[in-house]
């Protein structure tokens, strides 16, 4: 048995996840984020992409001035990224999901640059956060000189954020 501080009784674990798993299945954490503006990444910089269109955010976690996602419920998330570069035939392309901002990256996807057509890099895959734990979204790109993403019918980059259980 523990000692509920919210309801000032006792409460075992099980109870407690009970009331968590309630409140949280009646408004669970998503986000969708999109890019609507055009970001020019300098050549071999690892650059923080910007996502400034908030489609859902159903917990307000989501911060737009520094495109941060900090979590607000502990668990398991979906997470699923698409970066969209401007066409290039140099270097490769990499977006990395960020957890914490140190680091190696919790989910990493590059590729190769092979014809001068838009390329685009994608990440999906369960992630454990914590409550405090931040997300950000990275991109780096080795062409030789400044690249964008690539924003157009068709190209736009997003990424989301899906809960799906308690750890």
């Amino acid at each position: 048995m523990e000692h509920d501080l919210d309801l000032g009784t006792t409460v075992s674990t099980e109870e407690k996840y009970d009331k968590a798993r309630r409140g949280i299945w009646s408004n669970p954490p998503l986000l969708y984020v999109t890019q609507s503006v055009a970001q020019t990444l300098t050549t071999s910089t690892l650059t923080k992409i910007t996502f400034t269109n908030v489609v859902t955010d159903t917990r307000s976690a989501y911060t737009t001035a520094t495109s941060t996602y900090t979590v607000a419920v502990a668990g398991w998330y979906w997470f699923s990224a698409i970066v969209h570069y401007a066409s290039n035939a140099t270097g490769v392309r990499v977006t990395h999901a960020v957890q914490n901002g140190v680091g190696s990256p919790v989910l990493s996807h590059g590729a190769a640059a092979n014809s001068s057509q838009i390329l685009s890099t994608v990440n999906s895959a369960p992630i454990l956060c914590a409550v405090g734990d931040t997300l950000i979204i990275e991109g780096f790109q080795s062409s030789g000189g400044n690249l964008s993403t690539q924003v157009s019918v068709g190209y736009q980059s997003s990424w989301s954020l899906e809960w799906l259980r308690i750890p």
